[in-house]
């Protein structure tokens, strides 16, 4: 689909921020740097609410899946899907085959938009590596470290975390189009994606993809409990989507 390209616009967008911040006084840093910078997000909130800066950079990068997968699923269903369900005689095949989509239309999201950032560390003239660099790090994403975490953590904060993230909002989005219009569903995930501002809370889907709020700071959220909500939303989803999806009028259906 042509709209996926516009992941690369989206995740353009913190590269050139990052761009500007590093070009004054630091070096070029690495894939996992500019990685961990797009999905920066704020610290909590608590009562500073008077110093409240929103995160529009990071709030457009988590979103715009929502927008790119956003009318897919039932355009289908209203143009050749009917047809399919009909030879399937499977409503539950049908739907659970759009929950892979939306898995797959996840991955490749990000997938785009990590092969933007790559492309933009090398302009910068950074290296391809999955190591954070303490300096980079905390200089430009206002992070502390001490010394570079390990492989897997980084790679766990800034990519597998915002992974399950944009994924659950996507299955949430989609068993919510068959509630309501997708519109309305489009602008509760926003509303959810808002909240999850002001909720320092791993229950509260969305922090999951923040690193200022993840398990490398000191009093971050546990990596395996963000994980476990963000596969309870997803198969909840599913299930959810799969019972009302079964009982629905799709003869007199309109997107």
């Amino acid at each position: 689909r042509w709209r996926h390209l516009s992941a690369v616009l989206i995740f353009a967008m913190p590269c050139f921020s990052c761009w500007f911040r590093i070009l004054p006084h630091l070096g070029s840093g690495t894939w996992a740097d500019w990685m961990l910078y797009s999905f920066k997000g704020i610290f909590p909130v608590g009562d500073q609410l008077g110093s409240f800066e929103f995160p529009i950079l990071w709030f457009v990068t988590v979103s715009g899946c929502l927008f790119i997968g956003l009318d897919y699923p039932l355009n289908d269903l209203t143009d050749v899907g009917q047809q399919i369900i009909i030879r399937t005689v499977s409503r539950k095949s049908w739907f659970i085959s759009k929950c892979v989509w939306n898995l797959l239309n996840s991955g490749l999201y990000l997938l785009i938009g990590s092969i933007t950032v790559l492309i933009a560390v090398l302009i910068a003239g950074g290296t391809i590596e999955l190591t954070a660099t303490p300096d980079f790090v905390t200089d430009v994403v206002g992070l502390y470290l001490e010394s570079p975490p390990p492989v897997w953590e980084t790679v766990q904060v800034a990519l597998v975390l915002p992974y399950l993230t944009i994924a659950a909002y996507g299955m949430l989005q989609m068993t919510l189009c068959l509630i309501t219009k997708p519109i309305y569903s489009f602008l509760t995930c926003i509303c959810l994606l808002t909240c999850s501002l002001f909720i320092n809370s791993p229950f509260a889907l969305g922090n999951g993809a923040m690193v200022l709020r993840s398990s490398l700071v000191e009093e971050g959220h546990s990596p395996a409990i963000t994980a476990v909500v963000c596969l309870s939303v997803m198969i909840l989803s599913v299930i959810v989507g799969t019972v009302r999806f079964q009982r629905m009028d799709l003869l007199n259906y309109e997107g």
